[in-house]
């Protein structure tokens, strides 16, 4: 599935590329993309996203959309903060300007441009990577930022490019790290339907060949790693 993925997710890239106009083949593109899948890791994770361009001397806006499995979020570098902090974050406005500057073809040259994120597909499965680990020449560091995160009930709607009928996503499980750089270890906490105490109903905590039952609650805040969402819909 995943090798399958991969080319279908090139294969869009290419078709955007090749059509004049990006934004109009962007959504014929999805259209066609998301109504034939052929995988089922795309079926369940593939999403959207729409890059807008906005230049600041003419106000012409030139917009991309890229598919994604995941999202890769920044941490702010504070000891607490929160899931939705972090997709904000994510989604920011960025300045392009200097060495970075954008070429605008209205203004027939370079400019200074804003350049903002948004989701436009939302997936049936939202996978969230927690940007934890960072390397340099000279260095490898973790961030140990306590991240809060909401069970039930997480809105992209702030986050989106449109409105979406259906935007609320609960929590089903998510990838643990505890431990630094030098001596890390991963686990799991997943939820199993059901109702607590009768059918075996709950989160199950899977650390190597140990699985045994764990509150939400119990979780040390630095320590998620990979979240995922399922959408109410799916």
């Amino acid at each position: 599935d995943l090798r399958f993925a991969r080319a279908d997710l090139h294969l869009l890239e290419v078709e955007l590329g090749e059509d004049d106009s990006q934004a109009e083949a962007s959504e014929r593109a999805s259209m066609r993309f998301y109504n034939g899948m052929s995988s089922h890791v795309l079926a369940a994770f593939g999403g959207q996203l729409a890059s807008t361009v906005t230049c600041v001397s003419c106000e012409a806006k030139s917009v991309t959309r890229d598919p994604f499995l995941d999202l890769s979020l920044p941490i702010p570098d504070e000891e607490d903060s929160s899931l939705v902090e972090c997709l904000a974050a994510f989604t920011e406005s960025e300045l392009l300007d200097g060495e970075n500057m954008y070429w605008c073809s209205g203004c027939a040259g370079a400019r200074a441009a804003h350049k903002t994120l948004r989701l436009s597909h939302l997936p049936s499965v939202l996978a969230i990577h927690l940007k934890r680990f960072s390397y340099t020449e000279t260095s490898r560091k973790k961030k140990t930022t306590r991240i809060s995160f909401p069970e039930v009930g997480l809105s992209l709607a702030p986050f989106a490019s449109q409105p979406f009928a259906n935007h609320e996503y609960d929590l089903a499980a998510l990838a643990l790290h505890s431990g630094g750089m030098a001596g890390g270890h991963y686990h799991a906490l997943c939820l199993r339907e059901g109702e607590i105490g009768e059918d075996g109903g709950g989160w199950y905590h899977f650390n190597d060949s140990a699985v045994r039952a764990k509150q939400l609650s119990e979780v040390d805040l630095a320590e998620p790693y990979i979240l995922f969402y399922r959408r109410r819909d799916s």
